[in-house]
């Protein structure tokens, strides 16, 4: 594994510990429902901060277009629609996945045989 996985329900999961150090208590019949993508990649490639970025406009212009099919915002049914088929492009056809980690922008060329893995996990509150 190249970098430490990002699961954003673990800040949630401590930030609940923490609460419950200081006496807090929950119901137990509440869980915690989240999606975890875990992405399988070759070796990644150090691009650098976003100025370092801005510097090359062939790779401004891919990163760019890179993150605007992860656009939320997007209006209608149709732009949805067109959104997942390019994500789904991104994943398995182009096989590339640009990512922020400790403070500069990284390159993944995605494995050939799976490069994602979408996993549902459901974690109790204790």
């Amino acid at each position: 594994m190249y970098f430490d996985s990002y699961d954003c329900a673990s800040f949630v999961i401590r930030g609940l510990d923490h609460l419950k150090s200081f006496g807090a208590t929950f119901n137990s019949s509440v869980r915690l429902n989240y999606t975890r993508i875990n992405l399988y990649s070759y070796e990644p490639q150090l691009l650098g901060t976003y100025d370092q970025i801005l510097a090359n406009q062939s790779l401004h212009d891919d990163f760019v277009d890179f993150f605007r099919s992860f656009d939320s915002s997007k209006p209608t049914s149709e732009d949805w629609l067109t959104a997942l088929l390019e994500i789904y492009a991104t994943f398995f056809v182009d096989k590339r996945f640009y990512f922020y980690y400790n403070d500069v922008y990284w390159y993944l060329k995605l494995n050939d045989l799976v490069p994602l893995e979408i996993t549902f996990d459901e974690v109790p509150i204790s």
